[in-house]
C-alpha cells in the first residue's frame, strides 16, 4: 500500500530529526575521544609523587586511531543519508506546492495531526468533502510520482 504524503512527510521529518541528533553525538563523541587522548605539555617528572595510571595506556594508538576513524566514517555516512533526506522532503514539498489552497489547508492541518472530522470543522466542510479533497491529493500524488518514502 502506498503512503500518503502526510505519512511521508512525518516520517521524513521524524528520520531527519533523528539522523540530526546522531550527528551531533557522533561529533561530540569525536570531540571527546580527541580530548581525552591529545597529548598534554609535560613538564618536570615530579618523582616524590607516585605514578599515575592513564587511559592512554588501557588504549593503543592503534585503537584510539581506529575508533577516531570510525566515528568520521559513520559521521559522513550520516551526512550522506541525511543530505538523501533533504533531496526527498524537497521531492514531496515541490508535490505539496503544485496542490490547490484548500488541498494545502488540509494536507497542512493533517501533517500538524488533525483528524478528518476536525479539519472539516475547521474548514466549514463536511467529512465526505475533506474524503474527496484526499481522493484528488492521492490522484496527484500518483501522478506526480511522490512515493519517496
Amino acid at each position: 500500500m502506498n503512503k500518503t504524503i502526510i505519512e511521508e512527510y512525518r516520517e521524513l521529518t521524524e528520520d531527519i530529526a533523528v539522523i540530526k541528533s546522531c550527528i551531533t553525538s557522533t561529533e561530540r563523541d569525536i570531540k571527546r575521544t580527541i580530548n581525552t587522548y591529545q597529548p598534554r605539555d609535560i613538564g618536570a617528572i615530579d618523582y616524590t609523587k607516585p605514578a599515575v595510571q592513564t587511559s592512554i595506556a588501557q588504549d593503543t594508538l592503534s585503537a584510539i586511531y581506529t575508533r577516531l576513524h570510525d566515528f568520521e566514517t559513520e559521521l559522513q555516512n550520516l551526512k550522506e543519508e541525511l543530505q538523501s533526506l533533504f533531496v526527498q522532503r524537497d521531492e514531496l514539498e515541490k508535490v505539496i506546492n503544485d496542490l490547490g489552497d484548500i488541498e494545502k489547508k488540509v494536507m497542512m492541518l493533517r501533517i500538524k495531526g488533525y483528524p478528518n472530522w476536525k479539519v472539516a470543522k475547521y474548514l466549514n466542510y463536511s467529512e465526505r468533502g475533506i474524503e474527496n479533497i484526499f481522493k484528488r491529493i492521492r490522484k496527484k500524488q500518483k501522478e506526480c510520482g511522490a512515493n519517496v518514502g
